[in-house]
């Protein structure tokens, strides 16, 4: 299998030792994917991602690079949206304490607006130039606790769920995979609140080890029942490859 995962910081493997923890390593040597392949034991992932992507970063990014890696995958994974709420939640901090809850709520309906049109667009464009099996994450919840963050991680998932379907995407469907496990499955999870951001240490919003061998068990399992197309055998390497930002691996 050719998976190409494009994302942010998750798919990129933030705050693991190596890249070749991070989900789209884990998923390509997956044992029930390897019985599946025309070479057994061989698969490759190529990953287009970087901490602090916005799904306008991404599709910029898309849009710039080659389309090689998109026409040669069997698989495409898209895994965006976290940093759009993220970063609109910041920016509303800076409102006067009697207006902050009146911004946040404006600045994330801007944010998911914006996303709805980039993943459209980012979909779009993926197909245009692929046939790959397209696979679309739902975003998981690194603050449960928090009501603000529960409506506004719905409310990306509802629009992700949508351009999914009337792009006739698979759901990789993050948001279930983690709920009640988070504290297992998160790197650094203290109690599931926005405020834990404050008190030190990585930020706890990372998937750990764990979380991503999770992930890779799932992303697999899906992919087997969805009955994974082929490729023929002579695209089917053994390698990992990391594509930045500015086209150099």
């Amino acid at each position: 299998m050719i998976l190409t995962a494009l994302g942010d910081s998750v798919t990129a493997g933030a705050g693991l030792s190596s890249p070749a923890l991070a989900y789209p390593a884990l998923t390509v040597r997956h044992r029930v994917l390897l019985r599946m392949t025309p070479v057994p034991g061989r698969g490759m992932s190529e990953v287009l991602a970087e901490p602090g992507w916005t799904s306008r970063d991404l599709l910029a990014a898309v849009v710039e690079q080659s389309a090689a890696p998109l026409a040669h995958a069997s698989v495409v994974s898209v895994w965006i949206g976290g940093n759009d709420i993220a970063k609109a939640a910041i920016a509303a901090m800076g409102a006067p304490p009697g207006a902050r809850d009146e911004a946040l709520y404006a600045a994330i309906r801007r944010a998911l607006t914006g996303y709805e049109a980039n993943l459209w667009r980012l979909l779009q464009v993926i197909r245009k130039v692929s046939r790959a099996r397209l696979v679309v994450f739902t975003q998981y919840n690194p603050f449960p606790q928090t009501a603000a963050a529960v409506a506004a991680i719905d409310a990306l998932n509802a629009i992700t769920r949508t351009a999914a379907a009337r792009h006739g995407a698979l759901i990789a469907d993050a948001a279930l995979w983690f709920a009640g496990h988070e504290a297992q499955w998160i790197l650094g999870y203290r109690r599931g609140c926005v405020e834990d951001v404050l008190s030190g240490g990585p930020l706890p919003v990372h998937p750990n080890v764990r979380g991503h061998r999770a992930i890779a068990d799932r992303l697999a399992a899906l992919l087997v029942q969805s009955d994974l197309p082929r490729p023929p055998s002579s695209l089917w390497l053994v390698t990992g490859k990391q594509i930045r930002c500015n086209g150099r691996r």
